[in-house]
């Protein structure tokens, strides 16, 4: 329970900022810390992206935003937005 926690990472805002930050710390998880510890596995990190806004990069054009949710999407990585 406690490795689960220290292995998510929760960013809130899913602006510019926001989302160039969860980009910079799952590259850091799934490509460089797998080296660097022997008994890390990535299967129990978790990135979270939060945005309260109906979606990510809402001050781009729609297609750029969804553009920028398809990885979130695809991968074990997770964005949230609208309500809770």
């Amino acid at each position: 329970m406690r490795r689960a926690a220290l292995l998510t990472y929760v960013i809130v805002g899913g602006g510019p900022t926001g989302v160039e930050m969860a980009g910079a710390i799952v590259e850091l998880v799934y490509q460089n810390l797998v080296g660097e510890f022997r008994r890390f596995d990535t299967r129990q990190a978790r990135v979270l992206l939060i945005e309260a806004g109906p979606r990510i990069l809402p001050t781009f054009a729609p297609d750029l935003s969804a553009y920028a949710h398809r990885p979130w999407s695809a991968w074990a990585w997770r964005c949230s937005s609208g309500p809770p």
